[in-house]
C-alpha cells in the first residue's frame, strides 16, 4: 500500500522508500529513521505539519509498505 501519512506505516514489518523511481531505503520505521535520510526528511516534515497550520508538501518521494 502507498501511504500519505507515514504514521499509518509505523508498525509495518517492511517499508520501502522510493525517490524519483530509485529505492532509497527498506526496513522498519526505526531502521529507516536510523539509515534513510529521505525517510527522515519525510517523517520530520509530517511531524512539523501535524503540529502546524502550514501546508505540507514534499515532492519526488514515495513511501510504501511491502
Amino acid at each position: 500500500s502507498v501511504a500519505h501519512r507515514l504514521s499509518t506505516l509505523r508498525n509495518a514489518s517492511r517499508i520501502l522508500v522510493l525517490e524519483q523511481g530509485q529505492v532509497m531505503g527498506l526496513g522498519t520505521h526505526q531502521q529507516l529513521l536510523a539509515t534513510c535520510p529521505t525517510y527522515v526528511r519525510l517523517w520530520e516534515a509530517q511531524e512539523v505539519y501535524s503540529s502546524s497550520e502550514e501546508p505540507f508538501q514534499v515532492t519526488g518521494a514515495e513511501v510504501t509498505s511491502t
